[in-house]
């Protein structure tokens, strides 16, 4: 059985959907990760349409990383972060930078320009709340 993966195109059953480059091995395919993600090739199936993996990785990040930004641009205008949980920016930071060095490790552009972004946000962010803080009188 074939799925159609694109105009005059088709894959045998058990190879990956998707199209485009794999990308560079890194350590989590060492570690047996695999390549391309088995729910995107989900998607690609029943749509049969082709999927170019890294433009989606570019429609999601411009998605998630844009979402942040209206958050940090009222942060920065009103300089109210009364309503900013330290704990909870602290955890955000840390998983963004862990998603930078992951996006680096398999050296995928989309994972790396957004989690730049969002880290240098919610960096600043984080810092300005924190001194903020730290200058209220106890």
């Amino acid at each position: 059985m074939s799925v159609a993966v694109g105009p005059g195109r088709a894959q045998p059953k058990g190879q990956w959907a998707l199209q485009g480059p794999a990308p560079n091995p890194g350590l989590w395919q060492h570690l047996g990760f695999p390549r391309k993600s088995a729910h995107l090739q989900a998607l690609a199936v029943p749509l049969m349409i082709p999927i170019e993996s890294q433009w989606l990785g570019y429609l999601a990040a411009a998605l998630t990383t844009g979402s942040f930004v209206p958050q940090a641009w009222h942060s920065f205008r009103s300089s109210d972060l009364s309503g900013i949980s330290l704990s909870m920016y602290s955890a955000f930071t840390l998983g963004v930078a862990l998603w930078l060095l992951y996006g680096l490790s398999l050296g995928e552009w989309p994972i790396i320009i957004a989690n730049a972004i969002t880290l240098a946000l919610a960096g600043t962010i984080l810092l300005r709340t924190w001194r903020a803080r730290r200058r209220q009188p106890s």
